[in-house]
């Protein structure tokens, strides 16, 4: 969790830097390093999100073949499950823009470092929230089931076979 507060909290900064036209003021200090930093960056994202991934696997309790966002980030407060889906939705609108070509006065590298760090954020923030999800409300690791013995999801109130009333999540069938 810690890792991807960083890498989210580094690429917001990296990519506030690009779009004020800052990055070459902040990374010139760092002469060759800005390459290993920015490698850093990109290579943290599978450091986060094969744990993230596996963690949504585990809170997939509905049976389908893949969690859902929605699933991932249950046990995040609302404004930070709609600031999650905002960073989702700028990654998209700032990749199309990025490949709309270069602003005046603008090098390769500032362009690269705007769309790079503009999608890690969004891996960053996922996994971040997976892990935050699960510290919040550690039940929606285990599995949840109707008085029937059916499975049921962490936000099902009906049992989706039979209809029985769900239990809330603590509580035993």
């Amino acid at each position: 969790m810690l890792v991807a507060g960083l890498g989210l909290a580094a690429s917001m900064v990296l990519h506030l830097a690009a779009l004020f036209g800052l990055a070459p003021l902040l990374l010139s200090p760092l002469g060759s390093d800005a390459q290993a930093l920015h490698m850093a960056l990109i290579m943290g994202i599978f450091v986060v999100w094969l744990p993230a991934v596996l963690l949504g696997h585990r809170l997939n309790t509905t049976g389908n073949t893949r969690p859902s966002i929605q699933q991932m980030l249950a046990g995040c407060p609302t404004w930070m499950q709609y600031g999650f889906f905002a960073i989702f939705g700028y990654a998209v609108l700032n990749f199309f823009i990025s490949l709309s070509g270069r602003s005046p006065g603008d090098d390769g590298l500032v362009q690269e470092l705007r769309l790079v760090t503009g999608h890690a954020m969004l891996f960053y923030g996922i996994a971040f929230g997976s892990f935050y999800s699960v510290l919040n409300r550690p039940g929606l690791l285990a599995p949840r089931y109707c008085p029937a013995g059916h499975k049921v999801g962490h936000e099902d109130h009906f049992c989706a076979v039979c209809g029985l009333p769900a239990p809330r999540d603590g509580q035993q069938p």
